[in-house]
């Protein structure tokens, strides 16, 4: 690969460097031996292999490597050589981030110009470098900086994780990386399956412990060709698809997911110490889809059947690597779901740990504090059924807190202090059972909708320091199919009925709550005497007491009224 110059004359005491195309490799096996005396010779592979690769990387990213071996030219009858520009940008290349700062070589031209000699170095690669420089390449400043700046304008710089890498070997290279995207507005995460992931049949189950356990969003999904997967492995993870620390090699990247973070989680500062350019600690979920494959396998067949990207930086560099198409379609989605689940206000504080499909905040609004609750947008029908109960019974009953704004996916209510918050079930009941009139003629007026709350329990319910009650978290208020005629009857007073499909929170018991299992306990008597108590006739409308039978279950009557799914 260099100081080939005065072959075959050799310098006493330096290395031969040998690039072989990897497939080739066995073909000289028999050539050298170990701990000889003759000429030393460092064997790299056009690829990752065993004993011909560097610091467990291809010596160059193997797109690279490829175009010094196809491009080569005979030298002297004797030996195949680097064409002239390859030489030089191979030179430039293996100054830069194979020795670094060991190169000898100033950063840039100011410090050049302040040296009063050169750094020790095993060879003059300014010197070098300029006598091997083509015409087109001969005013490039023999830097580190200026040979940077040359490899990426040629597209010679290393792919993000490859020169994260060689910084951690180099760390004055750290300078040369991009800096880090932020994730206060969530992240990218860009999981590669392996082909054993495919062959397995896993990706189902993997994406399924994504959303259900990890929370997060599917952005895209897209599978690899033959040749996208062969391009993809020789521009990441340095070209290194072996089988590592496992019995096998769980293959070539096959299929690209796509994900987003909401809310990223700050890594543990050992977890960051092993893996420092992380800036969220679910991306280490690729151990879990590690041990879902490899425990249905037999030992001798375990695998890496998945990578991932440290970060978003990295992701989104992957994707430009698969599919530059693919690329633009999740950098357009990322921006819809980052610009919609923005808070618009200033934020007081988080009013609860986010969830899997929205966010409350108490917010700076209009100049007085109130509560925003944002939802992600592939949950915008939670989003709808909420709007569409405190458009609807907020103006009826006093109990409802009024509608103060909402948008596509977000609305703001009042700021009420809580009483109820932090207490027991017990002494919430106690607060609660002078309150029974309130509570029933709710459960009327979604009736009369047609609506079933489902998750109704005094966990969302406030009450005030001076006293006022109100009804909150109306999101899996929905209409269920045949619907009762008696308001005793009601999914939420008995529960739901066999079969039922729609929503439901992850926790709802099979037939969800019912007035026995919150209610009971805290008025101290049977269903049929609270109806007696509340004065409430179960066999009238309760449309006509409401005056709300203007409102046919599932019609807007303003076209500000949400539609509710």
């Amino acid at each position: 690969m260099r100081w080939f110059e005065n072959v075959p004359e050799w310098p006493e005491g330096e290395d031969i460097d040998l690039l072989i195309d990897v497939d080739d490799l066995h073909l000289v096996d028999d050539l050298f031996v170990t701990n000889s005396r003759e000429i030393p010779c460092d064997v790299y592979g056009t690829g990752p292999a065993k004993n011909a690769c560097w610091k467990g990387l291809s010596y160059y990213p193997p797109y690279l490597a490829e175009q010094i071996v196809q491009s080569r030219t005979l030298y002297r009858d004797l030996c195949y050589i680097p064409d002239e520009d390859h030489y030089f940008l191979s030179l430039a290349y293996h100054a830069l981030y194979h020795k670094g700062s060991a190169s000898g070589l100033p950063w840039d031209d100011s410090d050049a110009a302040t040296k009063s000699s050169k750094q020790q170095s095993d060879h003059d690669y300014a010197d070098r470098l300029k006598a091997a420089a083509p015409a087109k390449f001969i005013d490039t400043p023999m830097t580190m900086k200026g040979l940077e700046c040359l490899l990426t304008s040629q597209s010679w710089n290393p792919p993000v994780d490859t020169l994260r890498r060689y910084a951690s070997l180099r760390p004055e290279l750290a300078q040369f990386l991009p800096p880090p995207i932020e994730n206060k507005d969530g992240e990218l995460i860009v999981v590669l399956f392996r082909q054993s992931a495919v062959d397995n049949h896993i990706l189902e189950e993997a994406i399924s412990l994504f959303r259900q356990k990890h929370r997060l969003e599917v952005v895209g999904q897209h599978e690899l060709s033959t040749e996208s997967a062969k391009l993809a492995s020789k521009h990441i993870r340095g070209g290194n698809w072996d089988e590592g620390p496992f019995p096998q090699s769980g293959g070539l990247p096959a299929v690209a997911l796509a994900l987003f973070d909401y809310h990223p989680v700050e890594p543990t500062p050992a977890e960051k110490e092993q893996y420092p350019y992380i800036q969220n600690r679910r991306v280490l979920f690729k151990k879990e889809i590690r041990r879902l494959l490899n425990k249905r396998l037999p030992k001798s067949q375990w695998n890496n059947c998945v990578h991932s990207s440290d970060d978003e930086l990295e992701g989104l560099e992957y994707l430009e690597i698969i599919d530059p198409s693919f690329h633009a379609e999740v950098q357009t989605q990322l921006s819809y779901l980052r610009r919609h689940y923005k808070t618009p206000e200033p934020v007081i504080r988080s009013l609860r740990k986010p969830a899997n499909r929205s966010k409350t905040e108490l917010v700076e609004w209009n100049g007085k504090e109130a509560v925003r609750k944002t939802f992600r947008p592939s949950f915008k029908r939670f989003c709808d059924r909420e709007i569409f109960i405190y458009q609807t019974l907020g103006p009826k009953l006093e109990t409802v807190p009024e509608l103060l704004d909402f948008d596509e996916y977000s609305f703001v209510l009042p700021k009420y202090e809580n009483c109820l918050a932090g207490l027991s079930l017990r002494k919430q009941g106690k607060l609660l059972k002078p309150y029974a009139n309130q509570v029933i003629e709710l459960l009327r007026a979604t009736f009369a909708l047609e609506r079933a709350i489902i998750d109704f329990h005094p966990g969302n319910l406030i009450l005030t320091p001076g006293g006022d009650l109100y009804f909150v978290d109306f999101e899996f208020a929905q209409p269920i199919p045949d619907w009762p005629s008696s308001f005793m009857q009601s999914p939420d007073l008995v529960g739901l009925p066999p079969g039922f499909s729609g929503d439901r929170p992850s926790n709802l018991p099979e037939n969800g709550y019912s007035y026995d299992d919150f209610w009971k306990p805290i008025f101290q008597c049977s269903l049929e005497e609270l109806i007696r108590q509340c004065d409430v006739d179960p066999t009238s409308a309760a449309e006509q007491s409401l005056s709300i039978s203007d409102l046919p279950p599932g019609e807007n009557s303003d076209s500000r009224l949400r539609q509710a799914g």
